[in-house]
């Protein structure tokens, strides 16, 4: 039994919101590994099916695991937050309440970070759940890259902040369940998951901690199994208004605090700035009632325009959204995707 001061080598972060059916899974997939020296802090963020009676249960059968109850759903963001707060753990874990860590995962990371001690963070692969997915990680060679701090920056944080292509097996996406974090990184820097933001908001906390540390590894050895789920977000409801308001204004943020080192005007990182705003363009025509204010807050902010004119629209919509905004003619863009989906019978995938 671990006593109350005791440090132990993870803190595995879960937030959860109406999981029921499949947290279970999650909490099992760190029972079975072979390395008992975690704690697992899973954040219920005021579920109202079921969820809060499992984790309490299994908080009851292991003192390792503790449950945290937020009065109220607040949010992946929050959610995090919390957990963070609480760990007490050297290196932090994050897993969402519907993957699994494989097994076997525990003791390759202690492997790799006892051989190379001054490393702040381990960036792993995923896997996607189906039949012919290994469950277990079975390569037990030094399958990892050391990076130092100048190869962080240069090309790795570029792919985060989606200025060069380098999605390669996951490992350059900023999200924070493939990633084995050393806990000083978040206190010593003052990191935290902005509670304003509930779209995205992995890709800041990311950027941020990578910008903290001075050596990495990497492997393309998947650590957890990924179940893409039906329901957009975990911890609330499948579509958030705000989410093409929160990808512009990262962008903004990313553009002031590297847009010395790193080209935010190439055509790649346009198109791809471009693509990740429009989708969810897309779904505010497509499924909010407020969706003309909305539109007007995206369709008018400068930044969003330059974005839009900069690049070569690839179709007709896109030629005539460009053609209005640069024009200033924020009613007739609003009304050409109105009536793109009217014509998409209000689909955007």
């Amino acid at each position: 039994m671990h006593t109350s001061d005791h440090t132990p080598f993870f803190s595995i972060i879960t937030p959860v919101y109406n999981r029921k059916q499949c947290v279970q899974n999650a909490i099992d997939s760190i029972l079975k590994q072979d390395f008992s020296d975690w704690e697992y802090l899973i954040v219920d963020d005021g579920s109202t099916d079921g969820t809060a009676e499992v984790i309490d249960q299994a908080t009851a059968k292991d003192s390792r695991i503790n449950a945290l109850h937020l009065p109220y759903n607040q949010g992946v963001s929050a959610a995090r937050n919390r957990g963070i707060q609480t760990a007490k753990g050297k290196y932090l874990l994050f897993l969402d309440s519907d993957d699994e860590f494989k097994n076997g995962a525990f003791s390759f990371l202690v492997h790799a970070l006892t051989e190379h001690p001054a490393v702040d963070t381990v960036v792993f692969s995923i896997d996607r759940f189906d039949n012919s997915v290994d469950t277990a990680v079975t390569d037990t060679q030094k399958n990892y890259q050391l990076l130092n701090y100048s190869a962080i920056r240069f090309p790795f944080l570029a792919g985060m902040l989606g200025t060069c292509p380098l999605e390669k097996k996951h490992i350059y996406r900023p999200i924070v369940w493939n990633k084995c974090i050393r806990r000083t990184v978040f206190s010593e820097n003052s990191i935290l998951f902005d509670v304003q933001k509930v779209t995205w908001e992995d890709r800041e906390v990311c950027i941020k901690v990578l910008d903290g540390c001075q050596q990495i590894l990497t492997t393309d050895i998947a650590m957890i199994m990924d179940r893409t789920s039906e329901v957009g977000d975990h911890l609330s409801m499948k579509y958030y208004p705000d989410g093409a308001k929160n990808v512009l204004s990262q962008y903004k943020w990313a553009l002031q605090k590297f847009g010395s080192e790193f080209d935010f005007h190439s055509d790649y990182a346009v198109n791809w700035i471009y693509q990740n705003i429009q989708l969810w363009l897309e779904r505010i025509m497509a499924k909010d009632k407020n969706r003309r204010l909305l539109m007007q807050e995206i369709l008018t902010d400068a930044d969003f325009i330059n974005i839009v004119t900069s690049r070569t629209p690839d179709g007709f919509f896109q030629k005539a959204v460009c053609r209005a905004l640069s024009k200033k003619k924020y009613r007739r863009a609003y009304r050409i995707y109105w009536l793109q989906n009217l014509l998409n019978r209000g689909r955007c995938y």
